[in-house]
């Protein structure tokens, strides 16, 4: 079986925290949270970061400084993961799905003009599996509605849209720091949020100890975590510039079939390559046969496993459904697979193979 996931393991982090060991203070109040954030703040070129202990955290926390005492809906695109709607029902809000683009994860934006109306008190916009897409139709159709974004960036770290770091272009950006994702600590995530919010979105995660916010929550990540975090943070254009090297591998390898992978269409824009995401528009019954090779020799393939329907199929979900077609066809025809720096020449041939057989 091929991992779906590299973990890396970098030894100087055991002396990174030693000393920090030794000292005892790396609760979520330590010096090394405030330093990290500081650094997320830098790298990402914006004034505020604010640490959380998951990307959930980060998301419930950036709608609830932006809904306040509001209650309405949120327009949430339609190939969205459960991860990025939990939050909003954390938050007493109700998930409005929109369709995306034909091509893209985009929200399409005549569905979006459909659903965006007087209760809408958020949009949240998914480069999925660090895919970017063109921000800027859905941008100019909010910002004349008055309707914050927030970018649900989990899996996008390092990408680029329009020449700037995913996370950095709406109201919020939110992001998580999973074992899974390219700045990992393990467990926990990071907000992105407009300065003017900052102090109160801060608040929110740390009991309200700053008098901002009169009721809040317990959301901080720990010192710990913190100090692996701002060691893994100097490596994301390293382990980006990996994986693209890999995705070009297992592309050059299938370069003669009728597999491509999902076209990018934002200006200036970079996929980090969270994964490696194929198109296939042969039919549903191809795609299956596909992807079960895939899963016969060992490869995973996540869309697979969440059988590659938008998220109002699921039964939590389905009292929100509404129909967009765009999204449930543009699922049935993908393949998301790994491309991580795991990955040995045999496994690449693996991948290949399977594919490669019609």
């Amino acid at each position: 079986m091929i991992s779906e996931v590299h973990f890396p393991s970098y030894p100087e982090e055991l002396g990174l925290l030693e000393p920090v060991l030794a000292r005892g203070d790396f609760g979520g109040r330590s010096e090394w949270v405030d330093e990290y954030e500081a650094a997320l703040a830098r790298y990402f070129g914006v004034a505020r970061a604010i640490a959380t202990s998951s990307g959930s955290a980060a998301l419930h926390t950036a709608l609830h400084v932006l809904a306040g005492e509001r209650r309405g809906t949120v327009a949430v695109p339609a190939s969205a993961p459960v991860p990025t709607v939990l939050p909003v029902l954390a938050a007493g809000l109700e998930p409005r799905f929109v369709d995306v683009e034909r091509d893209s994860f985009a929200f399409d934006r005549d569905d979006l003009a459909r659903k965006v109306d007087h209760r809408c008190v958020a949009a949240i916009t998914v480069p999925m599996w660090g895919y970017p897409h063109d921000y800027a139709p859905a941008l100019e159709l909010l910002d004349a509605c008055g309707v914050p974004l927030i970018e649900d960036a989990a899996h996008a770290h390092g990408t680029l849209v329009d020449g700037r770091l995913a996370g950095t272009l709406g109201t919020a950006g939110c992001f998580s720091t999973h074992q899974r994702k390219l700045l990992t600590t393990g467990e926990g995530g990071f907000l992105l949020i407009d300065v003017a919010l900052a102090d109160r979105a801060k608040d929110w995660t740390v009991l309200g100890v700053g008098g901002h916010e009169p009721v809040a929550v317990n959301y901080k990540l720990t010192g710990l975590q913190a100090v692996l975090g701002l060691h893994r943070l100097g490596r994301i254009e390293e382990r980006v510039a990996a994986r693209r090297l890999q995705a070009d591998r297992i592309l050059d390898a299938i370069s003669d079939t009728a597999f491509a992978e999902l076209d990018v269409r934002s200006r200036g824009s970079r996929r980090n390559h969270y994964a490696l995401v194929l198109r296939l528009g042969a039919g549903e019954c191809a795609v299956t046969r596909a992807r079960d090779r895939l899963a016969q020799v060992g490869v995973p393939c996540e869309i697979r496993r969440f059988g590659g329907e938008p998220i109002y199929t699921s039964r939590a979900f389905r009292r929100f459904a509404q129909p967009c077609p765009n999204a449930e066809r543009l699922l049935t025809e993908l393949f998301v697979l790994p491309c991580h720096e795991g990955l040995s020449d045999e496994q690449i041939e693996v991948i290949a193979g399977a594919l490669r057989r019609g």
